[in-house]
């Protein structure tokens, strides 16, 4: 399976997750840092040619502000009206992005889609580091062997597998299972990854969402490759929009809660506004972190921060042994969530949000929270530094005196504590 499964789900499954009163100390094993920074990646939409994303230079250089490297597209297949498209994919690589490719359905022909990835891999070795199956089979119906069904889907996945684990360049790389709805949740021979879509429905919290999707009865590993908020302010019913804050807001508890989950990677939805929509009428064109003129939105900016805050650049980021952290909790709502992580040189930092509703989906606008005030005490020897408000900056918002004991006004999107021993 390689080295990314083995380092990403080692740590993720350590996750420190707490949402209720505590009422005395609990020893907590804090996460790598970097795999939890190196969990995150995108969609892209490389090969749509009539929108933002004509140009490579501007996806790299949207790509480079966020310090992302890990990109989900399609896999590159030949098509009557044109040759095989690798250029792009080889751009990229060269930016040193690595690619979970999506094998697309419709009339589907396994050498056609095999040989794209054969081609890839042979022009840049290393560059796919996933291979995933069919897309929500059921908006995008997979023929094969003369049916049209999820049976058909189900079966091209298989053969599909089979054919890649026989290949004699491509048999080292993890599968992904195929997305759709009424997929059977036992993986069996369809890859190694479970794999799922999350959209918050009605504009709310992602917590509940993840929750749901973060426990397979097989205990495999699992991916999230879908997951966003369209910046379309709406009221209504399922997957309506936000604001630009509440994108924001939702993108970085999302990460958090999918990491708390044990999920191996997630990708948002998605890097660039596919096409301007100035009358709002598509929310899939407002899923971007980035306007069509390549201009971050909030989310872009607070995604970028929280990154560089939480990155580790140890050369032993990814595979030292954290320690123990024995804490207390005091004031906490039982909608507050914490996840604990360490960085190769010894800083923690605990990360604190309130899960509660920032969108008002009935009438369409933002919900304004108060920050709830909820008191830490370290363990003897410890001692808090700095507070870091990724919606505001990278850089620490306030430097602690040393105490061991503070008490934290958290707001409904994560604010880091980090400490020190």
């Amino acid at each position: 399976m390689g080295k990314w499964r083995d380092i990403i789900i080692g740590a993720l499954f350590g996750a420190a997750f707490m949402s209720a009163s505590m009422a005395m100390a609990e020893t907590y094993v804090p996460l790598r840092a970097e795999v939890v920074r190196q969990s995150v990646g995108i969609n892209t939409h490389i090969l749509y040619k009539d929108g933002a994303y004509r140009r490579m230079e501007d996806v790299i250089r949207a790509l480079d502000y966020l310090d992302i490297r890990h990109v989900r597209d399609s896999a590159p297949r030949a098509r009557p009206d044109r040759p095989l498209p690798l250029a792009e994919y080889i751009w990229l690589n060269k930016a040193n992005v690595r690619f979970n490719l999506m094998i697309r359905g419709g009339d589907y022909d396994p050498a056609n889609a095999i040989g794209g990835l054969e081609k890839l891999e042979a022009a840049r070795p290393g560059a796919i580091e996933l291979i995933e199956g069919f897309n929500e089979v059921h908006n995008e119906p997979v023929t094969y062997m003369g049916k049209t069904s999820l049976e058909a889907a189900l079966t091209a996945q298989s053969d599909t597998v089979r054919l890649l684990r026989a290949h004699p360049t491509l048999n080292h790389i993890p599968i992904l299972d195929l997305t759709g709805n009424d997929v059977p949740e036992a993986l069996g021979d369809r890859g190694d990854y479970h794999n799922t879509h999350v959209y918050a429905q009605n504009g709310h919290q992602p917590g509940k969402w993840m929750d749901q999707d973060g426990h397979w009865a097989d205990g495999k590993p699992w991916a999230i490759t879908e997951f966003g908020y369209a910046t379309n302010p709406q009221s209504g019913w399922q997957v309506i929009g936000v604001d630009e804050a509440g994108q924001a807001k939702g993108l970085l508890n999302g990460i958090l809660d999918a990491v708390q989950n044990g999920a191996s990677r997630i990708y948002l939805y998605e890097l660039l506004d596919e096409k301007p929509d100035p009358k709002s009428k598509s929310n899939e064109m407002h899923f971007g972190l980035f306007t069509t003129a390549i201009k971050p939105k909030v989310a872009a900016n607070a995604l970028r921060n929280l990154l560089r805050i939480i990155g580790d650049p140890d050369p032993v980021a990814l595979t030292f042994t954290p320690q123990p952290l024995d804490m207390q909790l005091q004031g906490e709502p039982e909608t507050l969530r914490m996840l604990t992580i360490q960085k190769a040189l010894g800083e923690t930092q605990i990360l604190l949000w309130n899960e509660i509703a920032f969108w008002d989906r009935e009438h369409g606008k933002p919900v304004q929270n108060a920050p709830v005030p909820v008191k830490l005490t370290l363990p003897s020897g410890a001692h808090a530094r700095a507070l870091y408000d990724p919606m505001q900056q990278s850089d620490a918002v306030h430097q602690f005196s040393g105490e061991s004991s503070l008490t934290v006004d958290v707001p409904d999107y994560p604010v880091i504590i980090e400490i020190a021993r």
